[in-house]
């Protein structure tokens, strides 16, 4: 993930942001900020351009990032099986938790930015994700 991302990602984890408070905290054009979602999207971040309001009941829209039901699942499911530490694959997780492969992908390309989590890919479909306090 490139630095642009990591800083829209933190940003966007503080509040929900229309265009001009992101190009004013962030120092990126709009052309800029708008490619950087779209990857961001692809990269299976959910974020959503959505209509909020603001005080005095006015309507602007802002970028939305939600935190995905599906990775709170993920992380129950490590927990319940003390799979912290342990080299798990991917394949027999998502049999075994009901998530798709695609999700737990996209799930743990997003630990290895949050400062919580270590996450060491050992191949294609076998990881080792560790809780850091």
């Amino acid at each position: 993930m490139k630095k642009a991302h990591q800083v829209l990602l933190k940003e966007l984890e503080r509040s929900p942001q229309s265009s001009e408070e992101l190009v004013e905290n962030t120092g990126y054009s709009y052309d800029g900020i708008r490619g950087r979602l779209s990857e961001m999207r692809k990269l299976g971040y959910d974020i959503r351009y959505e209509e909020k309001t603001e005080i005095k009941k006015i309507k602007v829209k802002k970028y939305v990032l939600h935190n995905s039901v599906k990775s709170k699942e993920f992380l129950d499911f490590l927990d319940k099986y003390q799979l912290y530490g342990k080299i798990i694959n991917i394949d027999k997780i998502s049999e075994k938790s009901g998530i798709s492969e695609e999700e737990i992908k996209s799930i743990v390309s997003k630990l290895f930015l949050n400062p919580k989590y270590s996450v060491i890919q050992l191949s294609n479909v076998q990881i080792k994700i560790q809780r850091l306090s």
